[in-house]
């Protein structure tokens, strides 16, 4: 008879652990046997409940505004290009000054740090006769939407440690012979244009007072991030590395 209520005493307590689930809530056994919740995803890695995010970024020029095209930079007359002129050249007229007629001018290797940008502005004199640049050079700038910035540039004295270049003295013209080169140490900060500003695509480079600019095209592909309130500082003309 003990053993009887042994082997039905046994049956129950197996009955009993085979009774419906407790919550719905997965664990796994650590080598502890403590249990701990599995984190329950979908085939997409997101949790039950969980929204993904539909935030994207904006497109470059998203809040250009509606309108007929402007006149494109290369079409720009002489007068209007000049009329963008915020800030003049500091040198005055002399025979054997450089002009627009003798140079060609670009923006090259832009490097940036801390917040800034630099950059050089770099003339090339593509004419047949040796001329000179000296002082600061007058700077204005048209956005890719055809707007005039209305920057102030202000004129530094940048430092710039060249191996084999003397520093730039804005008392000392530089004279360059056909094929020669000259450079303006060229720094921008601040107010930097984001993906939906209108960034510089022109740069109208002043050689005299109220003389004609020669004209920086810039690649709208690298776009450069000078805004219409970004901060421009141009160092004097120097040699060019």
């Amino acid at each position: 008879m003990a053993t009887t209520f042994a082997m039905v005493a046994a049956v129950a307590v197996a009955v009993a652990g085979c009774g419906e689930p407790g919550p719905a809530t997965a664990t796994s056994a650590t080598s502890d046997q403590t249990q701990r919740p599995v984190e329950v995803t979908d085939a997409n890695g997101m949790r039950p409940g969980v929204v993904p995010s539909t935030r994207v970024e904006p497109p470059s020029g998203a809040d250009r505004p509606d309108g007929a095209a402007p006149t494109p930079d290369r079409k720009l007359s002489a007068d209007e290009l000049k009329a963008l002129i915020g800030t003049p050249a500091s040198a005055g007229a002399a025979t054997d000054r450089c002009s627009a007629r003798d140079v060609s001018v670009a923006l090259s290797g832009s490097e940036a740090a801390a917040g800034h940008r630099y950059a050089q502005l770099i003339a090339a004199n593509t004419s047949g006769r040796t001329c000179t640049l000296v002082g600061w050079p007058g700077l204005g700038l048209r956005g890719a939407w055809g707007t005039a910035f209305a920057t102030v540039v202000e004129r530094s004295t940048i430092g710039v440690d060249r191996i084999g270049v003397p520093p730039a003295d804005a008392a000392t013209a530089v004279t360059m012979a056909p094929g020669g080169r000259a450079a303006a140490e060229f720094e921008w900060t601040g107010a930097l244009a984001g993906v939906r500003d209108e960034p510089v695509s022109l740069i109208a480079v002043q050689f005299t007072v109220d003389g004609d600019p020669a004209v920086a095209l810039l690649d709208p592909d690298e776009r450069v991030d000078i805004g219409p309130e970004t901060t421009v500082r141009v160092g004097p003309w120097g040699q060019a590395g």
